[in-house]
């Protein structure tokens, strides 16, 4: 069987984990990089932590 590439990302005050199946494991990796983006993304917007943030604002 083959093995599909796992990928973690720490956001938010929790770990993400993408498991991304496919021929290519670079590739894999891309997806995750761009998940993990907008994943980032979204917590730079919304987090009440950061003064910064849409909400905070």
């Amino acid at each position: 069987m083959k093995r599909v590439p796992r990928f973690a990302h720490e956001a938010m005050a929790t770990v993400f984990e993408i498991f991304v199946a496919g021929r290519e494991e670079a590739y894999a990796g891309q997806a995750a990089r761009a998940a993990f983006g907008e994943i980032d993304r979204l917590e730079r917007l919304f987090s009440r932590f950061d003064p910064a943030s849409e909400i905070s604002r």
